[in-house]
């Protein structure tokens, strides 16, 4: 039987997790694909930590080197993050003729055409299934079930904290400061949660899709962002008299032969399927052609969901199945002043007048609510004009920005 020699950068969550299910899964992986997987070493930073997984037969080395010059190893598999590291290291398994497989989301958004061009150059395999949404295989639905297929809208719940946060503002009338506090005591939130709650993992995830499925090569910097750490139980109690809920939605979508990207609050109608997706899980809504509306539900991380998807592309692999396939009419980001959107802006402010007399001459909106330091207005606007109002607004004021995203089913 013929052995597909594997080496793995990195062994915390996720890597532990990869090693468990090709432990444990041995036996099946050799019926369904006639190969045997067989892990021979991991980069690790501590050689001497005691490890929840069984190691037997596996090297551990701290010298990134004795994995990338090894001419024995077929795959390296990195779940070790960071970018530049990371990226150095992948290349250089490239250009030493091995597959790489990674579930390393800020990497592929930053990085990821210029490692699939080498990828094509040295006759390689780039997989990364695993950086958008954990246990779900999305991006290899795009690859499979959208091949003959148009698709022209993606939301999605990419981001497991932010959602987490959000459903105990909600469930338990917590303050958002509380949220996070039990986020980050239930594992579901780093010590420094900025890059979840800020916006910028699902602006990463976004990116990939968007690539994915409108042939694009956007960064994340195209991407208009705006986070949660804003938002107030008032926002909450808003949506629910609405019969709204608030969830953090990354929306890509094809308007004629330009795509717009955002990741942003949303209120959307509570019926909805995404509304339904609470505490850590994600929710993928894909709009096409042929397909309609699809709706994609599962773990968003975690050590075996997110594990499972890095087998699955080794498994492919190892079967010489292709990599993703490319959108032949790759599509141009659209200007933000053709961008529209119905917003909600609730602001707190001791200045609120002037705030309120700036707005005036900025936007046109309608007063929901207004006391002496709070204001709530809601308005449509193009994309440009918010950018004027977060920017000088985050210099005056507190404030909590949301759109509107009643329409979708």
């Amino acid at each position: 039987m013929e052995k597909v020699t594997i080496a793995l950068l990195g062994l915390g969550t996720v890597g532990s997790g990869v090693v468990d299910i090709l432990k444990t899964q041995r036996e099946k992986l050799k019926k369904t694909t006639g190969k045997e997987f067989v892990i021979k070493k991991i980069l690790v930073n501590n050689l001497h930590k005691k490890r929840r997984v069984d190691l037997t037969g596996i090297s551990l080395t701290n010298q990134a080197q004795d994995i990338l010059k090894d001419r024995k190893i077929d795959v390296v598999i990195e779940v070790m993050g960071t970018v530049d590291v990371a990226k150095a290291y992948l290349k250089e398994a490239l250009v030493n003729h091995k597959d790489v497989i990674t579930a390393n989301k800020d990497l592929i958004a930053q990085a990821g055409p210029e490692l699939e061009l080498l990828a094509q150059k040295t006759g390689q395999k780039l997989y990364y299934e695993a950086a958008v949404a954990g246990g779900i295989p999305i991006l290899r639905t795009l690859k499979t079930a959208y091949l003959a297929d148009e698709i022209t809208r993606i939301d999605g719940i990419v981001n497991g904290t932010s959602n987490f946060i959000l459903t105990a503002m909600q469930a338990d009338r917590l303050s958002y400061q509380a949220a996070l506090n039990k986020a980050q005591e239930l594992g579901f939130a780093e010590s420094n949660p900025v890059n979840d709650v800020a916006g910028f993992d699902a602006a990463y995830k976004m990116v990939i899709l968007t690539n994915q499925a409108f042939g694009t090569q956007l960064k994340a910097t195209d991407v208009f962002t705006q986070g949660i750490s804003q938002v107030d139980l008032e926002d909450i109690l808003f949506a629910e008299r609405m019969g709204l809920k608030l969830k953090l939605i990354g929306t890509t979508q094809k308007l004629g032969s330009q795509v717009a990207v955002a990741v942003m609050p949303a209120f959307l109608a509570a019926d909805t399927r995404l509304a339904q997706v609470d505490n850590e899980n994600n929710g993928l809504g894909i709009v096409s052609r042929n397909l309609g509306h699809m709706f994609f539900y599962g773990p968003g991380a975690g050590s075996l969901p997110t594990a499972n998807s890095v087998v699955s592309d080794l498994v492919d692999i190892a079967t010489n199945k292709n990599g993703l396939a490319k959108v032949q009419t790759p599509l141009a980001k659209m200007a933000d002043n053709e961008i529209e959107q119905k917003y909600y802006l609730r602001l707190s402010s001791k200045n609120l007048a002037d705030i309120l007399a700036w707005l005036e001459k900025t936007v046109p909106f309608k007063v929901v609510s207004q006391t002496e330091k709070r204001l709530v207005v809601i308005g449509t606007w193009k994309q440009n004009e918010v950018k004027v109002l977060t920017q000088t607004l985050g210099t005056k004021s507190n404030y909590f920005l949301a759109r509107f995203l009643t329409e979708e089913k």
